[in-house]
């Protein structure tokens, strides 16, 4: 979302996911194992989470999780609110439209933009999948 970082927008959301904007500005941190080379942790920042209309500043969030040594902990809370009767999948634009006529009889689709982003939105459970074909 490098893009949505530069064009500085707002943006506007469905279903409690932006379809572009700065809340899909996000910077992703992995932390490996250098001897196995496993994933042990990672973090997600989304440094323009919520813009307070109040103060007129943008608000961040940090999300991170750890797996390492059988211990598995992480600080995302899930989001369990059903606000469609189709579960939602999160896609790009550019997916082929054959593809989303056949997903959109099922789940109803949002488009955004940032992999980062619409892989957040899976995680906190806005989003039951993100498809990218290519």
């Amino acid at each position: 979302s490098t893009g949505e970082y530069v064009n500085g927008k707002t943006g506007h959301s469905e279903w409690n996911i932006y379809k572009y904007g700065l809340p899909c500005v996000t910077v992703l941190i992995g932390i490996y194992d250098r001897s196995t080379g496993n994933p042990v942790g990672g973090v997600v920042n989304q440094p323009f989470c919520y813009f307070d209309e109040e103060s007129q500043k943008w608000h961040g969030k940090a999300y991170w999780g750890i797996s390492y040594g059988g211990t598995n902990v992480h600080n995302v809370v899930i989001n369990n609110d059903t606000q469609s009767a189709h579960p939602v999948i999160v896609i790009s634009s550019s997916e082929d439209k054959k593809l989303q006529e056949l997903l959109g009889k099922h789940f109803q689709l949002v488009h955004a933009t940032g992999a980062g982003y619409k892989l957040l939105t899976v995680a906190v459970g806005y989003a039951v999948a993100y498809i990218c074909s290519k």
